[in-house]
Order: C-alpha cells, then structure tokens, then sequence
C-alpha cells in the first residue's frame, strides 16, 4: 500500500514499504527493542519469503530504516 503511494526509487533494492513492513514485524510483542537491532533480529530469518529474493538483514541498518522513520 505504501509502495503504491510512493515512488521508489529505481536505484534502491529494497523499498519503503518493506522497510516499513520489516520495522512492524521487529517491533511486535517487542517494545524497547531499538531500530540499531533490527539488522541482529533478521540475521537469522527467511528473508527471502517474506520479502523478494536478495532482500537480505543488511538492509536492515540504521541508516536505511533512519531516513524512512523521520
């Protein structure tokens, strides 16, 4: 839904909306843990079901997930 109502950029892999979605799936039933671990909380998941292939934890950073949560 988000994706629709912005246009992602043609240069990035990983778009707002996945951001978005993956910054919900971190923070449900975990409310202290902050955005800085939300790369340490997908190292271990299927990504690539969830999202798309090549959607990956580094994605997940602090500057990625900062500059969409302002």
């Amino acid at each position: 839904m988000i994706d629709t109502r912005l246009v992602p950029d043609k240069q990035e892999t990983f778009t707002l909306g996945e951001a978005v979605a993956g910054m919900i799936l971190n923070g449900l039933g975990v409310s202290n843990r902050p955005l800085s671990l939300t790369l340490q909380f997908f190292a271990n998941k299927p990504l690539d079901l969830l999202w798309h292939e090549g959607v990956h934890a580094d994605l997940f950073n602090r500057f990625k997930l900062g500059r969409y949560a302002r």
